[in-house]
């Protein structure tokens, strides 16, 4: 069954390529360097606009995903700044000094996948190397996954994470991985956070897909099968 659901999540995330996404811009209107991000911040985005909340269109939008802001694994308050993380303007980042990680989760509605496509990392110190940086689905699998990472300078241009084709989950995690960086733990940002959602399909549509594609793999063992076959044979 688990086999099954990987492959259709797999078939899911080649053909909706093109699906609706949003960004996370983190563009508010009047907030002040250092007060907490809203929870209720890139939840259900259904327009580029919300009260004062403002959002990127990367294509569409994410009506059936709510973003939480978390520190250990459970909600907890992030914040916002204005500048100097890098190049970035309006970002997320995390206070106090010393924390060890900080994470953004994205949860789907019942139904629906997440698709995580990019976003932008800014430091505001002093170069320094920070320890992880990994993306998990709700299950603790990874999906992304880098360590031992060299963050230049707040002068220099910002780092930018993009994944090809999108990363796909019912639930997906960005942690970021402060240990060890004392007072520049919060001077590690993120910014500009795009992603999506896809429909599952149908149980029908569902069996056909991964039968399909079942199918399709195992074609492709039998025609390397007679291949290898006819290379003995010569």
């Amino acid at each position: 069954m688990r086999t099954k659901r990987k492959l259709l999540i797999a078939l899911l995330a080649t053909a909706t390529h093109h699906a609706s996404a949003a960004v996370l811009t983190f563009n508010i209107t009047d907030a002040t360097a250092g007060v907490a991000m809203p929870q209720g911040y890139g939840d259900r985005v259904t327009s580029t606009t919300n009260g004062v909340f403002s959002y990127g269109a990367g294509g569409g939008f994410t009506p059936n995903v709510v973003v939480d802001y978390m520190k250990l694994g459970s909600l907890a308050e992030l914040s916002f700044w204005t500048s100097g993380y890098s190049d970035l303007t309006n970002i997320l980042y995390n206070e106090p000094d010393g924390d060890d990680s900080y994470t953004v989760r994205f949860v789907a509605d019942s139904g629906f996948l997440v698709r995580l496509d990019s976003f932008d990392l800014g430091n505001f110190g002093v170069a320094v190397t920070l320890p992880g940086l990994s993306i998990v689905d709700g299950l603790g699998n990874s999906l992304f996954s880098s360590s031992s990472i060299p963050v230049g300078a707040a002068d220099v241009p910002h780092q930018i994470y993009n994944f090809s084709g999108g990363l796909f989950a019912e639930e997906i995690r960005v942690i970021v991985n402060t240990t060890g960086l004392a007072g520049n733990s919060d001077n590690i940002g993120l910014d500009n956070i795009q992603f999506g959602q896809t429909a599952i399909p149908e149980p029908n549509a569902a069996v056909l897909l991964v039968t399909g594609a079942a199918l399709v793999l195992r074609r492709r063992r039998f025609n390397a099968g007679i291949a290898s076959l006819k290379i003995k044979q010569m």
